[in-house]
């Protein structure tokens, strides 16, 4: 048995091994914040736009599909299968005719891929469409609304029969003996609703649980779900308080902790539209993905007075409950141009990190939230309300919308660059946990340098910008050389057995020219 003691000669093969090296697995930084900047000299931050797929990447292809297929988020990498799993809303109109108190046309249908972009429609065999039980259609219980706004894998379940969890805010029939639960009581029409949760063994058939977490009457419908924090042990949601403004219901983003999916705490409001936004500017929802130091969140700016445009914008949070938009206001994802399947509307799921890519799928339409369309000309802004999807459009299109992806690389969410050609970015001395210096990096049209310094600020002989190679090139993990050296030396840094001569405090300077630097690890 391999010992854990300082000493052991059997350190390669050891799990604790750290404690006979000293070296620990490197920590990344990310720079979308100033946390770990001392100061820039020439250099800014940037927002990175996700790189959009020209075309819907899920189509009605199918009969069952009807005339469009959209989504509310609920979408998830099986990390065991190695597959992208989604669940998607196709055009159903005659569930309309069964539940008009719902006032909803949609039912559940189920797809997967290995890449994200090609999707497969599996036969499962459960609900029989015209006849026929060959087609993906998923066994869910009759509803309205979002259904499901998020689905997960549930780490907390205590049934291993039932491994699938989702949540949504969704309104059912009443059952008899029970008051209706409608945030409106002049459209109620014996229906509740609430944000829900539903269990599944196998993804294809769902039972919703009995109780709702939160009445829709306090809290909205745009009710989404991170996930469960392993760190934290609480599931964490993002809830909006039912306000009144301007423009009827007012979008603010709020947070919630939970410890299990019994109870919900009332949100706390987080993030709200500042000046720095334009008028009468709201949120109207908001997804997220965690990352290295933190979490990022992609917050729907809703413009009411731009026909109720919806576009994502980047926002950070380094515990998620104090959030900032560091990198401006700039869309991640920017609706499409005039004419396009996606012009007004742009509605992501949670962000998917999936080796060195991050996948959003997101729901797009014609219209803005499928009920405005754009009629301005010659550079005026003009918008008429229009029928629901699948209604004509004064255009001659259809109202239809659809599901596209967007992607990222590793990290990229945003950069520091050169104001004009060259600059410095200064990272305040900071704890080194390994002996490399790894950056992310976009240098092709130009060159990144690094010098160390130690704790008062003195360049370390041998790692000093004189010394350092310039990288040209795209790297996610680039490592830093200096003329012959690759890294620090164990004398340098300290060893468990020796404190080093510099130690493991230590400052990191960049010279960027016509580079970006996304994050840096060491």
């Amino acid at each position: 048995m391999t010992s854990n003691v300082p000493g052991n000669a059997n350190v390669k093969n050891d799990p604790h091994k750290h404690l006979h090296t000293g070296l620990y697995p490197p920590v990344t930084y990310l720079l979308i914040d100033d946390l770990f900047v001392e100061r820039m000299e020439g250099v800014h931050r940037v927002m990175c736009p996700a790189e959009k797929h020209p075309e819907p990447i899920l189509k009605a292809d199918k009969p069952w599909d009807g005339l469009y297929v959209l989504l509310h988020g609920s979408f998830l990498y099986d990390h065991d299968e190695k597959t992208f799993k989604l669940w998607y809303y196709r055009h159903d109109p005659d569930f309309a005719k069964r539940y008009p108190e719902l006032g909803w046309a949609e039912s559940y249908a189920y797809a997967v891929s290995t890449d994200c972009l090609n999707w497969e429609k599996p036969e499962l065999g459960l609900v029989s469409w015209r006849g026929s039980r060959q087609n993906n259609l998923v066994k869910f219980p009759p509803f309205g609304g979002v259904g499901m706004a998020a689905t997960f894998k549930n780490p907390t379940s205590t049934n291993a029969r039932q491994p699938y969890v989702g949540m949504g805010m969704s309104r059912f029939r009443t059952p008899r003996g029970k008051k209706p639960v409608y945030w409106n009581k002049e459209n109620n029409r014996g229906v509740t609703n609430g944000l829900f949760v539903y269990d599944s063994p196998d993804g294809f058939t769902w039972r919703r649980r009995p109780r709702e977490l939160v009445s829709n009457t306090i809290v909205t419908d745009n009710a989404f779900c991170h996930g469960y924090d392993e760190d934290l042990s609480k599931w964490i949601f993002w809830l909006q308080g039912r306000a009144f403004g301007k423009f009827g219901k007012f979008r603010s983003i709020g947070v919630s902790f939970a410890k299990d999916l019994e109870y919900l705490p009332y949100p706390q409001e987080i993030l709200t539209p500042d000046d720095e936004d334009p008028p009468d500017c709201e949120f109207n929802h908001f997804a997220s993905l965690k990352v290295p130091g933190g979490y990022v969140g992609l917050v729907t700016d809703f413009r009411p007075h731009e026909g109720c445009k919806k576009e994502p914008q980047l926002a950070f949070s380094r515990d998620a409950r104090v959030w900032d938009r560091p990198a401006g206001r700039d869309p991640v994802i920017s609706v499409g141009p005039r004419g396009s399947w996606d012009e007004m509307d742009i509605y992501v799921a949670n962000p998917i990190a999936v080796g060195d890519h991050i996948y959003i799928i997101y729901h797009g339409c014609i219209t803005g939230n499928g009920d405005y369309f754009f009629t301005g000309k010659k550079g005026k802004n003009a918008y008429v309300r229009v029928a629901k999807r699948p209604a004509a459009l004064p255009d001659g299109r259809l109202n239809l919308p659809g599901i596209g992806m967007a992607k990222l690389k590793r990290d990229r969410w945003a950069a520091i660059e050169p104001a004009r050609s060259s600059g410095f970015l200064h990272i305040r001395r900071m704890y080194w946990a390994n002996r490399e210096l790894r950056v992310n990096t976009d240098a092709r049209k130009g060159s990144i340098r690094a010098e160390l310094r130690d704790t008062i600020g003195r360049p370390i002989p041998g790692f000093t910008f004189k010394e350092s190679v310039p990288f040209r090139g795209d790297s996610l993990g680039h490592r830093m050389t200096w003329k012959n050296k690759r890294m620090l030396s164990a004398k340098m840094l300290g060893t468990p057995y020796a404190q080093g001569t510099v130690g493991r405090l230590i400052s990191i300077h960049f010279h960027l020219e016509r580079a970006r630097l996304f994050s840096f690890s060491c």
